[in-house]
């Protein structure tokens, strides 16, 4: 089940898409902009996501021992994804920072969208998975709001 709300009105996952450019979370002035939450199952999620996740914590994990650093990884202990289930802080700040655009390009990359996811504001988990934060909406489809 995936479903997708922007300014709290449900609108096709076809009409969304996500902005993966150096740019992501920062909007220009003149950006019509409107909060969206992004709901899956949580058996969706940990498909998607698992993956990406194990390669880049053993990524980070090595590059932190090779150059003694510390990282979000470091800190949440390396667990395991379904650990790091239940690890809000460091869920977070991990699929923000490494793995948002596996989960959006696997259910939002759409070019003709109105609505670009631009930022991640929350994650959370329960029986399902909510994601919230803000899109903008595109210059051509600002008139027919």
């Amino acid at each position: 089940m995936r479903r997708v709300f922007v300014d709290n009105v449900e609108v096709p996952l076809e009409m969304i898409t996500y902005n993966n450019g150096l740019n992501f979370s920062r909007f220009l002035e003149d950006t019509v902009v409107k909060p969206y939450r992004f709901y899956l199952s949580k058996e969706d999620f940990i498909e998607v996501i698992e993956p990406p996740y194990i390669v880049a914590r053993d990524e980070i994990k090595l590059d932190d021992e090779t150059y003694n650093e510390t990282s979000d990884f470091k800190e949440s202990g390396y667990c395991t994804f379904l650990e790091l289930l239940e690890k809000p802080k460091y869920l977070y700040e991990i699929f923000d920072w490494y793995l948002r655009h596996y989960l959006f390009f696997t259910y939002v990359k759409n070019d003709s969208a109105k609505y670009v996811i631009n930022s991640i504001d929350t994650v959370t988990v329960g029986d399902q998975v909510e994601i919230t934060g803000r899109a903008f909406v595109k210059k051509q489809f600002i008139s027919s709001q």
